[in-house]
């Protein structure tokens, strides 16, 4: 491109040649992108093995200038493939995707003018709350610390495909990436633009399906509890977060992120069998002390025999939907559902 894009989308992949074309298309899909300069796209490739190298080659061909691929010479952490996608950018603002993320149609319209809005309020960062805004409200946020913006988002922080940065300021920043091996270098980056006085602007809307992926036995118990909880502390420490908001995120982690995500009841996210109960206490010393934790786990296990039991979906399914109305209104049950949503229409596709 002969000028500097509005926003850079950076992408790194590996191995998931088939989700990269999807999220490619939804992209070059878009009017706004296909005859428009204020878009490009980054992808930074950890040295696939599939025929990830032919799909970019393909869109690179069709959109060239627009969408710019790199093959790294040797396999590196997926945290610094990711850093090498925002890198290789030359956009103002650098949107943090990955190649499940599949923009819904007409969205990427508006994320523009959600970035150009960020830019009237010098904003340091943007984030994507996948959540319905309330009634009354456009959706547009701006807050000014962590303590803020983590009371609003909650544990959906975690998820590094709904950050942009400024791409002067990242540039600026010593080590932006610092904290990778906590698995959440993008949480530290935003907490320290915002306690150097660039507030983060969040957008309460649906912008992307995501499509079902199986990680490779992952442990979700030991990456939250020894990653995102160890770094809310050290901001908690600081005085950047309340100890009241620290010990409630605390336990919504463990309710909407760590449970579902680690014992994997119906086999949705991991690749492997649940590893058991003596990784999972081992794996979770920060709750050790909590006696919410001991009231919840029986009751893991109990799901877990009734899951293994010869009992109609139906009742699953129903028990399930209890659960979900005795706690409705919350916004994990609103992303819960937007899940749902999103399983719908890529099994349709």
């Amino acid at each position: 491109m002969s000028h500097s894009p509005l926003l850079s989308i950076c992408i790194p992949t590996y191995n998931r040649a088939a989700l990269l074309r999807n999220a490619l298309e939804a992209i070059a899909a878009e009017t706004v992108f296909r005859e428009g300069n204020d878009i490009e796209v980054t992808i930074s490739d950890n040295v696939s093995t599939d025929e990830t190298p032919d799909v970019a080659a393909e869109f690179v061909k069709r959109f060239p200038g627009k969408i710019i691929y790199f093959r790294q010479p040797e396999a590196v952490d997926p945290h610094f493939n990711f850093k090498n996608s925002l890198d290789i950018a030359t956009g103002r603002w650098l949107k943090l995707l990955n190649d499940r993320a599949v923009f819904e149609p007409g969205k990427l319209a508006v994320l523009l003018d959600f970035h150009r809005r960020a830019e009237s309020i010098d904003a340091g960062v943007c984030f994507t709350n996948e959540a319905f805004p309330p009634p009354g409200s456009d959706g547009f946020h701006c807050f000014h610390n962590p303590e803020e913006l983590l009371k609003h988002v909650s544990v959906i922080l975690a998820n590094i495909a709904l950050y942009s940065f400024r791409s002067d300021l990242y540039h600026a920043v010593p080590d932006p990436f610092r904290r990778w091996e906590l698995y959440f270098p993008h949480i530290d980056l935003t907490f320290r633009l915002m306690l150097a006085g660039h507030p983060a602007a969040v957008s309460d809307g649906k912008y992307y399906i995501f499509q079902l992926n199986k990680y490779h036995q992952r442990n979700e118990a030991a990456i939250f509890d020894g990653g995102y909880l160890k770094l809310l502390e050290e901001y908690r420490a600081m005085g950047a977060i309340t100890p009241e908001s620290y010990r409630f995120e605390k336990k919504n982690a463990l309710l909407m992120q760590i449970i579902p995500l680690y014992f994997d009841f119906h086999g949705k996210f991991n690749d492997a069998p649940c590893p058991g109960f003596r990784v999972f206490w081992r794996s979770t010393p920060r709750y050790h002390r909590e006696w919410y934790y001991y009231l919840i786990i029986p009751c893991v296990f109990i799901y877990r025999w009734l899951c293994s039991l010869p009992i109609p979906d139906s009742v699953h399914r129903l028990i399930r939907e209890i659960y979900l109305f005795i706690h409705r209104g919350s916004p994990e049950v609103a992303q819960i559902r937007q899940r749902e949503m999103d399983e719908k229409k890529v099994n349709n596709h």
